[in-house]
Parts: C-alpha cells; structure tokens; sequence
C-alpha cells in the first residue's frame, strides 16, 4: 500500500475527475460542440477527445503526487520531472508519429497521457528511492 499523508480523501476532485472523463468517452461531441458546431470538427475531434481524456485519470494521480513531494521539499524534483515530460516524452513522442505519416488525432490524443504515466512511474521510482535511502519505506507490503 502507498503511505502517503493524505488528509481529505474525499474532496470531490475525484468525483469530477471520473465526471469529466465519462462526459468525453460517453459524449465527446457535446463538448467539442462548445467550441465548434461545424460537424466535420465534431467528428474529427471524438477520437482527439477519447484518447485524450485519458490524461483526466492520470493527470489527477501526477498532481498529487507532484504536490506531496512539494510539501516534501522536493520541488527540483518536480519541476525537473515535469518539464522532462513535456521536453524528452510528449514533443519527440509527437515529432515520431508526424515524422511516421500518422495523421489520426487518435494517436496524437495518446501522447499526452504516455508522457503523464511516464512521469508518474518516474515518481514511483523516485519515491521508493527515496524511501530505501532514508530506510523508511514509502510503500509497504501491509
């Protein structure tokens, strides 16, 4: 289990989080609308929207975890991990697949949420580091 000092676990950021990736799955449309009624945008962009909602789920966990190191003094961490995942995951991720012909907004929705795992199994291992240095282990088998 993960020991983390989590005091409000029932904030309802989760809630929204879940709300707002099942609008983009079940009803992407409706939010692209908000922004375009031409239908040919409309349906170019479901797949965009599916794909990248994905990033809703992960993009919440990277948050938390950004922020406990933060508390935790760790903030070179943080800042060095995200921009790393922008710089070295997200562009060449994306300059790959356009260098490759591949043209669907599908797989370009997809960079986004690769480069959010990415970063938070760089976390893990960064926190497990963390805890066999300080021989007080962050995550435990109990």
């Amino acid at each position: 289990l993960l020991r983390l000092p989590i005091q409000d676990r029932h904030c309802g950021k989760e809630r929204k989080t879940l709300l707002f990736f099942a609008w983009a799955q079940l009803g992407p449309e409706t939010m692209i609308g908000i922004f375009s009624a031409d239908p040919q945008v409309i349906q170019a962009g479901i797949p965009f929207f599916r794909s990248c909602s994905l990033d809703y789920l992960a993009v919440s966990l990277l948050f938390s975890l950004n922020g406990y190191l933060n508390g935790c003094e760790k903030t070179l961490f943080t800042m060095t991990n995200c921009c790393a995942g922008a710089l070295l995951i997200r562009i060449p991720l994306l300059h790959f697949l356009t260098g490759q012909g591949i043209r669907q907004l599908q797989a370009y929705g997809l960079v986004s949420p690769c480069s959010s795992l990415v970063m938070i199994g760089v976390i893990l291992l960064y926190l497990t580091w963390l805890g066999r240095k300080r021989k007080n282990p962050v995550f435990s088998a109990s």
